[in-house]
């Protein structure tokens, strides 16, 4: 999985990670807020302290079939 951030005002600077997954596997029911933590330290770190006014997340690679995962699994991880 690749998880990327900006970090400043002009949307240019970026923070990234990535997670392996195994065959069948899916880590971003698991690991995506762990993700999103890490991100929003750097972001305070880089923004003296500050947190982003905004936050939008484009989610890729999810079909019909996964919505009733994605809104179980993940949602919970952003609140």
């Amino acid at each position: 999985m690749g998880f990327v951030t900006t970090y400043n005002k002009h949307l240019t600077q970026y923070f990234s990670q990535i997670a392996y997954q195994k065959k069948g596997e899916e880590i971003v029911n698991t690991h995506l807020k762990g993700c999103i933590t890490k991100s929003l330290d750097f972001f305070k770190l880089k923004n003296a302290s500050e947190l982003p006014d905004h936050i939008i997340f484009y989610r890729d690679g999810v079909g019909e079939t996964q919505r009733k995962d994605v809104l179980q699994k993940e949602l919970p991880q952003l609140i």
